[in-house]
């Protein structure tokens, strides 16, 4: 009995060590510096890409005015309070769009650069948020984890390392090294677990549609013209379905993998290897 009671001792110890030591332990404020780089870049990209059709969505004879999207959300005939706020569902003048167009671009450029990173992080994250509520029927699978990844940028020092910030507070005589921080230890970890969290929703959720099943995912997402960047039907005639078998199961197998193996060091860089070229290639066949 002994030899069991010490075994569950030494696990529970050894079980509340690794959560401290995962949750608790300082995290590395260059780490933080290049995800707020990234993250930022991803951002810029997002408002950036409404650019062109800004008016046509959202001006007062657009395509998505706010009747029309409270009407499509079903907000308009909901008795329940609605929680999910935009600043565009104030504007819709040209003029006063682009206003609010262009702060968001240079809220989000001023995150990627690190440049009063913490305000502009939050103010990033609102105008994205104003972006998606807008029009939710305009986004996608991107749009949650952009947030999330926002969301959890606003709550650790981003701006200590690998930003402007840093820069004018190293002409300022201020030359120490940006020391590691429980902020962004949580700040990091809450990344690293939501984006596993949202790599296992997408694997299962593939599961739950055939064509990931039978392998012809890929081939079904080449033969929508409407989005596709170039087209790859011609592949059709050339008896290829292997090929497009292989594809589909290798996203799956990928994101379960993912999940698993993200955590193991030596794993970490095959992982990242691997997903950078599958991930480039849902480009040209989706317009991602």
């Amino acid at each position: 009995m002994s030899a069991v009671r010490n075994y569950f001792q030494e696990l529970s110890t050894q079980v509340v060590q690794g959560w401290n030591r995962f949750w608790f332990s300082p995290g590395d404020a260059y780490c933080l510096g290049a995800m707020r780089a990234l993250i930022g870049a991803m951002a810029l990209w997002f408002i950036v890409s409404y650019s062109t059709d800004l008016v046509t969505w959202f001006g007062p004879h657009g395509l998505l005015t706010v009747p029309t999207v409270t009407r499509l959300t079903g907000i308009a005939d909901s008795d329940e309070p609605v929680f999910t706020q935009s600043i565009l569902f104030y504007v819709d003048q040209p003029a006063v769009l682009w206003s609010v167009h262009v702060v968001a671009v240079l809220a989000a450029a001023m995150c990627m650069v690190g440049l009063f990173s913490r305000v502009a992080s939050i103010v990033t994250l609102l105008m994205v948020l104003s972006y998606v509520h807008r029009a939710p029927m305009l986004t996608g699978q991107f749009e949650p984890v952009l947030t999330a990844l926002l969301l959890y940028l606003c709550i650790g020092p981003s701006g200590r390392a690998l930003s402007i910030d840093r820069w004018l507070k190293s002409r300022n005589g201020k030359t120490a090294e940006p020391a590691p921080s429980l902020a962004a230890n949580i700040s990091l970890r809450l990344m690293q677990v939501h984006v596993v969290m949202f790599y296992l929703i997408f694997a299962f959720s593939k599961l739950a549609g055939e064509p990931w099943w039978n392998g012809e995912a890929v081939w079904w997402l080449m033969a929508q013209s409407e989005s596709r960047l170039v087209d790859f039907s011609f592949l059709g005639q050339w008896n290829a379905a292997p090929v497009f078998n292989l594809w589909t199961y290798a996203f799956i197998a990928y994101e379960f993998s993912f999940a698993v193996f993200i955590g193991n060091r030596l794993a970490r860089p095959l992982l990242l290897a691997i997903g950078f070229p599958l991930w480039l290639s849902l480009i040209p066949i989706t317009g991602l």
